[in-house]
């Protein structure tokens, strides 16, 4: 489900993550009816202070690779977990730091033409040819996709819920 949620733009990275994925599950979590386990996530890229969200268009998105070009960056990914059926509302992040390889403008105009960066956080895809753009990573992959697995075990455990409360036999 995908909600209309306006996302905060204020705060520390960790803070708007965490903020953008609770409001996203609230905002699910109103429409469903029944027991559910409702996630929400959300993801930005940062340097310092500075907080990279999705890219207005495409020169927003090149504006913020030539930024992010040989430079590291830290990803944040937040997940919410409203667990409808006890009432309890989990939510944590987790931080992958990411360095860039120096991009050419003949690697930023391939890469622009292929729409990619238009809405992903800091303006490329790990999982998509925004990984020739990588020169290494330090943490989870999943973070930078925007989804951290190991973070979502970690809460659901904190629900006392486990990947075995959800297999269908």
């Amino acid at each position: 489900m995908i909600s209309d949620v306006v996302e905060q733009t204020g705060g520390t990275p960790a803070e708007l993550v965490c903020a953008n994925a609770e409001a996203k599950a609230r905002a699910a979590a109103v429409q469903l009816d029944g027991d559910y386990l409702i996630m929400g996530a959300d993801t930005v890229v940062s340097i310092g202070r500075k907080v990279l969200g999705k890219p207005t268009d495409k020169e927003d998105a090149r504006r913020m690779l030539q930024f992010l070009s040989g430079r590291s960056h830290s990803v944040h990914s937040g997940i919410c977990l409203i667990d409808k059926q006890s009432g309890e509302v989990v939510c944590d992040y987790s931080r992958t730091v990411v360095t860039f390889r120096y991009l050419t403008e003949e690697m930023l105009n391939l890469y622009l033409i292929t729409d990619e960066p238009l809405d992903k956080a800091g303006a490329y895809a790990i999982q998509g040819l925004g990984s020739l753009l990588i020169d290494k990573i330090n943490g989870d992959y999943g973070t930078v996709v925007g989804f951290s697995a190991p973070l979502l075990h970690e809460m659901m455990h904190k629900l006392k819920l486990s990947i075995s409360d959800f297999m269908i036999s």
